[in-house]
């Protein structure tokens, strides 16, 4: 759920597709992750307290 797409293999892929269409939740848990991975990548603290809400 942390990495990014790209480092992902076919399978992880396929894995994560299903879990996201089969849960509206977990694909909204998996956006979440993607976007605090990358705020924490871009040292973009600032935005934390928004992101929280």
């Amino acid at each position: 759920m942390i990495l990014p797409p790209e480092k992902l293999t076919a399978k992880q892929h396929q894995q994560l597709e299903s879990i996201c269409q089969a849960s509206s939740d977990l694909h909204t848990v998996y956006l979440l992750s993607q976007e605090f991975v990358t705020m924490l990548k871009e040292r973009r603290a600032e935005t934390l307290h928004e992101w929280l809400k």
